[in-house]
């Protein structure tokens, strides 16, 4: 009978301390010990991590982390423990501490590839550079809209293009609070046996319409286009704009300078969106053609004025 009524207190007691604290955590933090993310530490924390444990349930890498609250690198029948002996008051508050949602970034795609082109048929080697986490995110890499690195932690990858031209490999990166980043590289794969290169032959711009014509020959036609329009002289860095538009993007140069960019395309007619250039200014036109071996022109550049 004894053993009855203290089974009903213990109850009773944990039932009163899993009443919500009084602090709220804010939107950008969760809290130690709260593995359901209703943003309080309760005894259905620790129920979650015993089903958990018996297979009923499975946790993401945030709520491991989250759900470990004796730091042991593990989250196990202790964490459900003390999440209980908490609320019944018998140890200290360890779920007033809690971890911030810091926002995942990607720095960037490196390769050992020093050169801006890349061979045909030849294995290279390319690492994800990105925020360090506490918690591990994942990463994803496509080539081309197809996935070649499935979602894990690997950071580093290879890759052998067998088609020449221009490429684009997309890396993803999940954070473990949900949040996503990318970032794109561009890069141009030639056929070293390729001996023809093309060349641009003549560049026409309308500064009425604001439109370019460029005519290319030699190499392997059909060709595509890269335009890069810098400022004569370039504007100081704190000057760049930032946009996209729906042809150019604006990027910065080594010098810290900014320039519109249009990537490699199919179309030998471009508009120059002409609103962004300022008026009585001269800008310097850079053209490059690309044939369908890979195989890149020298740039061709004139001058052009608003």
């Amino acid at each position: 009978m004894m053993k009855k009524i203290i089974s009903v207190l213990l109850i009773v007691t944990i039932a009163v301390f899993a009443i919500p604290a009084s602090f709220t955590a804010a939107e950008s933090y969760r809290y130690i010990g709260d593995v359901d993310g209703d943003d309080t530490v309760s005894i259905l924390d620790a129920t979650l991590i015993q089903k958990q444990l018996a297979s009923l349930h499975s946790f993401t890498k945030l709520q491991k982390n989250l759900g470990d609250v004796d730091n042991s690198q593990t989250t196990d029948i202790i964490d459900a423990t003390l999440i209980q002996k908490r609320l019944a008051s018998l140890v200290e508050g360890f779920y007033k501490e809690r971890i911030q949602s810091w926002k995942s970034e990607i720095y960037g795609i490196e390769s050992i590839n020093s050169e801006n082109t890349y061979l045909l048929n030849t294995q290279y080697s390319f690492s994800i550079s990105a925020t360090q986490r506490p918690i591990p995110d994942d990463f994803q890499v496509l080539v081309d809209q197809k996935v070649i690195l499935e979602k894990g932690e690997e950071t580093s990858f290879t890759c052998t293009f067998t088609e020449t031209g221009v490429h684009h490999i997309r890396a993803y990166c999940y954070g473990a609070w949900g949040n996503i980043d990318s970032c794109l590289l561009t890069i141009i794969v030639t056929d070293p046996d390729t001996a023809a290169k093309p060349s641009v032959d003549k560049i026409v711009y309308d500064s009425s319409t604001g439109l370019i014509n460029v005519t290319a020959s030699g190499g392997t036609a059909p060709y595509q286009y890269c335009y890069t329009i810098r400022q004569v002289p370039p504007p100081p860095p704190e000057h760049g704009p930032e946009f996209t538009d729906a042809s150019f993007v604006f990027k910065m140069d080594t010098d810290g300078s900014y320039y519109l960019y249009c990537d490699f395309c199919d179309d030998p007619d471009v508009h120059v969106p002409t609103y962004h250039l300022s008026k009585d200014l001269y800008y310097q036109l850079e053209v490059q053609a690309l044939d369908q071996k890979g195989a890149l022109s020298q740039v061709k550049s004139i001058y052009i004025q608003k």
